[in-house]
């Protein structure tokens, strides 16, 4: 796929009618569809829209409405051109008589940039119009938000905290729920490393080089994760080429920030030639200590490294590929706090991935597609008290497969996905670490449906879980007795949206979550090094399991809209480390313990956009979530109330002013020997545009974060007790797309 191609949405909604063209023998389908700039979600008008293999098309209105017509059952390939926008190629199939309506998203060519897509109920119906409202971070604003780490990127998204030891580590956190509750995942394939377990690890995605992330929450999660009520980040990169390409493209750019003088270098090429893509990607980056308004965060340093080669051959039949990746990292966790060494500690980070991905479109009455994607990782992970010294070291070896089937099988009128997948993990510790070496391994079978019936859109679907966690040696411990232990889980997602009025639409999401322990969870009995704590796991620990209940609702006008969610998780053995005062005078660490406790979790999102002219518009975003359990308690690393404020004036044509602030209430909800933060509010101002000079395209962005330097913590951060979180910070990023 080009990168400088245009990105698309194609949202699939209920509408229409059966139609039949007289004297043809072939039966036809009435397809309806709109064409909007991706950019200021204008109308595109004069879009040639035309069918491969029908000599007639049909050109867009001024209100970027179209109608073609499509033979049924039969694989129909449409081409949507524009003189200022790049052209967009792509595949249907309608069938069983139903009619469709299209909505097309349109990059202009001086904006051929990547996409980052939020997404809810993910379907091709209403679904997909709301979860574009929900924060559709397109890529304009993928550009002016980037960070040196992907929660960094994604941080104003409603619903989402970072959590963090220093900038590093940070990784997000979905409404309160963190660690594998939120799923990161590679071109849909769950990423191998250790970010998951604690809060010093860091997560192995440089977003420099990613295309798109899909943030997934209702049924389509089943799909990747088990656990319903939380969320997968799925980002894609297309390392394998999913589509033809011909000649050469690719993109080039660099992204620095004041705060640490981080600097990163990075680009990607494309090379096509009759049925093979070959692609490449390469990314550095380099950041020091980070400056706050307190001083220094003294060993906070980050260093990276990534590249990537894949190839692709691409036909009639669909497409077969290979690729390898790397990872090369290091960085600091900042000391100075009780348990703490004093100059901090060193963390070396190594992961490759190889993989193999092949689809086939089957284009049967039943089956369309099938896609079998495997995977092969490594990842090495050594924590340094000094540089001869390793106190903690963990290696991963991952095997990771799965087959999806589109299909049409059960009659309705959307096709849905079933499919099954494996995932063999082998996990090892060295130097000061106690947890066991041992084998994981899970099988698991799901479904995904999504239909429209009079106004009506539903999604559902089902996951059946099946693993094995198995410690080299059984053995009798302080903790308990470390065996082998198995599960057997389900989870199941129902949503449903109806159209009140035109304008008015509400919904449900009903969930039935599960998650297992993990081997950290279950057999950890000693110091961690780098996360400053002598953790102790609980080898009797059950499944996590919940029920969950979201209500939904907006109202959307031209220029206006609003969108509500209110959510309620109730769950029995929700798995958390707990700090419980003590401290292990061997390493005078404070003791962590896993328990599994009933908890509530509970909260509310809000979003409204208001385009006040062509060129102001102004945003709102606001988030709350509780979470208490039955014994009366509050959980740990709940995030405070937040609220998100952004004006946006159109200077002229690609060039867009921003001002923005971030506003946080004080956390006082902790639990027991958790301390609490006070309220804050962060000033941000931000200056893109975008430009075109002959075969080069690209966008420039600056922006300063935390204008006024406000002193403030992240309730998430361990280290907010010695360092508040960034100062006054000037990022630019400078990206260029060539073909």
């Amino acid at each position: 796929m080009k990168i400088n191609s245009i990105i698309f949405l194609v949202l699939l909604f209920t509408a229409g009618y059966v139609s039949q063209v007289s004297g043809q023998s072939m039966k036809m389908i009435t397809v309806t569809g709109k064409i909007l700039d991706s950019y200021n979600k204008e109308p595109v008008s004069a879009a040639s829209v035309s069918v491969e293999g029908m000599k007639s098309g049909v050109i867009s209105d001024e209100d970027g409405f179209f109608e073609i017509m499509l033979p049924e059952n039969r694989k129909s390939v449409i081409h949507i051109t524009h003189i200022s926008y790049s052209t967009y190629t792509f595949h249907t199939t309608p069938d069983n008589g139903i009619p469709f309506n299209l909505l097309v998203y349109l990059i202009p060519k001086n904006l051929e940039l990547g996409t980052v897509l939020v997404t809810g109920n993910h379907s091709h119906s209403k679904f997909e119009e709301i979860d574009n409202l929900k924060g559709s971070v397109e890529g304009v604003d993928l550009q002016k938000n980037l960070g040196l780490t992907l929660a960094a990127t994604l941080k104003n998204e409603a619903g989402l905290a970072i959590r963090s030891m220093g900038p590093a580590p940070a990784r997000p956190v979905i409404r309160g729920l963190g660690g594998d509750r939120i799923l990161f995942a590679e071109d849909g394939v769950k990423t191998t490393d250790l970010s998951a377990t604690s809060p010093d690890h860091a997560l192995t995605i440089e977003p420099f080089s990613i295309t798109r992330a899909d943030i997934i929450r209702g049924p389509r999660t089943i799909i990747f994760s088990p656990v319903t009520i939380g969320g997968v980040v799925n980002v894609i990169r297309h390392d394998i080429p999913v589509e033809k390409s011909d000649g050469f493209s690719g993109t080039a750019g660099s992204y620095y920030e004041s705060a640490n003088n981080g600097l990163l270098f990075g680009g990607n090429a494309e090379y096509g030639f009759g049925s093979m893509v070959v692609k490449g990607s390469i990314t550095s980056r380099k950041s020091g200590d980070l400056r706050t308004p307190a001083g220094n965060l003294k060993n906070s340093f980050s260093d990276a490294t990534g590249m990537s080669l894949g190839a692709s051959y691409l036909g009639d039949f669909g497409y077969a590929g290979y690729s390898y990746r790397s990872m090369e990292m290091d960085y600091g966790i900042p000391g100075g706090f009780v348990g703490a060494h004093p100059n901090g500690v060193r963390i070396s980070i190594f992961r490759n991935v190889y993989s193999a991905k092949a689809s086939f479109n089957v284009n049967s009455s039943l089956i369309h597609n099938a896609t079998f994607h495997v995977n092969r990782s490594f990842y090495r992970h050594k924590e340094y008290e000094r540089n001869d010294l390793i106190g903690a070291e963990f290696s991963i070896t991952d095997y990771t497969g799965f087959m999806n089937f589109e299909h049409h099988l059960f009659g309705f009128n959307e096709d849905g996905v079933i499919g099954a997948s494996g995932q063999y993990r082998d996990f090892e510790t060295g130097g000061f670490v106690f947890t066991p070496k041992s084998q994981s391994k899970n099988l698991s079978f799901y479904f995904w449906q999504p239909f429209n019936y009079n106004g009506l859109s539903i999604e559902f679907g089902g996951r059946v879980n099946y693993d094995i966690i198995s410690p080299e040696k059984a053995k009798k411990a302080d903790i308990g007795d470390i065996r082998e232990r198995d599960f057997v889980t389900y989870s199941l997602a129902l949503s449903g949206i109806y159209g009140i009025t035109d304008e008015l639409f509400a919904g449900v999401n009903l969930s039935r979550s599960s998650r297992v322990p993990t081997i950290e969870e279950l057999f950890s009995e000693g110091p961690h090094l780098a996360a400053y704590s002598y953790e102790t796991g609980n080898p009797d620990l059950a499944s996590e399991a919940g029920a969950g209940i979201e209500l939904f609702s907006y109202y959307k006008l031209d220029n206006f809209y609003t969108l509500v969610n209110i959510y309620y998780y109730n769950l029995a053995d929700f798995i958390i480390p707990r700090n419980t005062g003590r401290i292990n005078y061997q390493t005078f660490l404070p003791v962590y313990t896993t328990q599994g406790v009933s908890a509530k979790i509970s909260g509310v999102e809000f979003q409204s956009e208001l385009k006040y002219s062509p060129s102001f518009t102004f945003l709102v975003k606001a988030s709350f979530t509780r979470g208490e359990m039955a014994d009366g308690g509050k959980l740990p690393q709940i995030p405070p109330a937040k609220l998100y404020l952004e004006a946006s004036y159109k200077m002229f044509e690609a060039t867009t002013l921003e001002l923005s602030a971030e506003i946080a209430a004080a956390q006082e909800e902790t639990d027991t020997f958790e301390t609490p933060t006070a309220g804050y509010i962060s000033v941000n101002t931000n200056f893109h545009r975008s430009f075109s000079i002959g075969r080069f395209t690209g966008l420039l962005s600056i922006g300063i974060d935390n204008i006024f330097d406000a002193e403030y913590r992240n309730h998430l951060s361990r280290v907010k007790s010695i360092m508040p979180e960034t100062g006054r910070n000037l990022r630019t990023t400078l990206k260029y797309y060539f073909f």
